[in-house]
């Protein structure tokens, strides 16, 4: 009937207009899945990074499939260490994001040419209004400069230096024993002080927000007390109230088992905490979408047609209870006439 072909249009343009949102992410890889890794999204910033076309990959691969196997197999015993039970396969990307809400890793992709690209992977639980987990939201920025540029400072001091120097990155020093520290100039710059200003643990930790200063203080403590190395993401107020982030990789210099030296670099990332800001919105804005919707909304899994999620409005709409739907395939909605026509236009537009 017209009143269903129109109702199936609005559905279909919704698709579409969740589908922009995610597109316009094109510097990052946006992918949701259900909860066994199944690939359900695929946004344009994961065709650029992957290789792989969103046709390619929808309901035929799952997560793991796009991950070096020995990176998935050492997280798989390092987890079952832990927990004390068997990780294996997608559970290693969720076995702590469920518990903590999130969770946020260095990974690597394998490209569908082979060749592979250092990734931080952000997962995080999509739930239902029961707080049930329904899927998995996992989105990825390309850290491959970042990575290089940590593994060169691992080398050589000196090349440690030179590198923090063309990535315009703060340098700082300080010496144990004489407690003298040394600032680079763009250690300045980030803090935005003068350059008579005279640098003193006590003093510049100030500028760090209440949480970020318990971070920097009790890394410091640990990396003078046992060596330990750390790499942190702080806030920070400047001398001139502006708000920043830094990201700051410490080594602490050893003789016979006692720190001489720490040796800090801090990298100005207020542009990208400020795109993972504007991430989050694009998430929340997906799931307000979908959830307030007038137009009852389902997904599907694209190889099975088994429904995974129905918003608050499909189930109003329909009478059933969310763990009914989910129980039911897309076709199970509606009259044996009218698949036919149903299932045309989704493979028009999928």
């Amino acid at each position: 009937s017209i009143a269903k072909e129109k109702a199936i249009r609005a559905r279909l343009e919704e698709h579409a207009q969740l589908k922009s949102i995610m597109d316009a992410a094109s510097q990052v890889s946006i992918i949701a899945t259900n909860i066994f890794g199944i690939i359900l999204t695929f946004n344009s910033g994961a065709e650029r990074m992957l290789g792989y076309s969103a046709k390619e990959v929808i309901g035929k691969k799952i997560l793991t499939s796009l991950h070096l196997e020995s990176e998935l197999a050492a997280r798989s015993k390092e987890l079952s260490l832990k927990l004390g039970y068997p990780v294996e396969g997608f559970e290693v990307f969720i076995a702590y994001a469920e518990q903590e809400k999130s969770e946020e890793r260095e990974w690597t992709y394998v490209r569908k040419d082979g060749t592979h690209l250092d990734v931080n992977l952000i997962v995080t639980p999509v739930r239902n209004n029961a707080d049930r987990t329904t899927g998995f939201l996992c989105i990825t920025s390309d850290i491959t400069e970042r990575r290089r540029a940590a593994e060169a400072l691992e080398k050589n001091e000196a090349l440690f230096k030179e590198m923090s120097r063309m990535a315009r990155a703060g340098e700082w020093e300080f010496d144990v024993q004489t407690h003298e520290e040394v600032w680079n100039e763009e250690m300045y710059r980030i803090h935005e002080v003068d350059m008579a200003y005279k640098p003193a643990m006590e003093k510049w930790i100030d500028f760090y927000t209440p949480a970020s200063g318990i971070l920097i203080r009790k890394a410091l403590e640990r990396s003078i007390e046992n060596g330990e190395p750390f790499y942190l993401n702080l806030e920070l107020i400047t001398a001139k109230g502006n708000n920043r982030w830094v990201r700051v990789f410490g080594k602490a210099y050893q003789e016979n088992g006692q720190t001489r030296k720490v040796y800090s670099t801090f990298q100005d990332i207020t542009e990208r905490m400020r795109i993972y800001k504007t991430l989050r919105e694009v998430e929340s804005k997906f799931n307000a979408i979908v959830e307030s919707s007038s137009d009852g909304i389902i997904f599907c899994e694209a190889s099975t047609q088994k429904i995974i999620f129905s918003n608050r409005s499909m189930i109003l709409f329909l009478g059933y209870a969310q763990e009914e739907i989910t129980a039911m395939k897309f076709q199970d909605l509606y009259r044996k006439e009218d698949l036919d026509f149903i299932e045309s236009q989704l493979k028009i537009h999928l």
